[in-house]
């Protein structure tokens, strides 16, 4: 039986000036996540980033619908790719199969689609909406701050 504990939250604070009311929080499980903007054409807002590490998987469960997860070179070498939410797909090109392998940018910084969560619907059991989410490697998002 797998006993969970609840993630909790902690706002961070960091040293530059971030534009529209980004926040930045990171998680008793180490996870970083972010808030802010994703675009192409168009313009989300409340979008989570969440920067996360190869062991991601073997805590939280979801499916690739479309594309790929991150490879383990990916992970080493911080590549600019996501893996986006199927509500986050479909805001952004009508269909969330047309996401893969397109380019969105997050603070001035272009990221590759490599692949599509599986759409997972209202019921957020977990605390996450992976939905309307982004996922990057923990050594871009390092980049992306540092």
């Amino acid at each position: 039986m797998k006993i969970f504990v609840e993630e909790k939250w902690k706002t961070v604070s960091i040293k530059e000036t971030i534009t529209n009311h980004t926040l930045l929080e990171v998680s008793n499980y180490g996870r970083v996540r972010t808030t802010n903007s994703l675009h192409e054409e168009n313009l989300l807002k409340g979008v989570n980033l969440y920067g996360i590490t190869p062991e991601y998987k073997n805590i939280q469960s979801f499916n690739v619908g479309y594309g790929r997860f991150f490879s383990e070179s990916d992970f080493t070498r911080g590549v600019p790719y996501g893996v986006i939410g199927y509500k986050v797909a479909e805001e952004l090109y009508g269909k969330a199969d047309k996401a893969v392998g397109k380019t969105i940018t997050y603070k001035s910084r272009k990221l590759l689609v490599i692949g599509v969560i599986e759409k997972q619907g209202s019921a957020i059991i977990n605390g996450y909406d992976y939905d309307k989410s982004t996922i990057v490697t923990h050594n871009y998002m390092a980049s992306v701050y540092n």
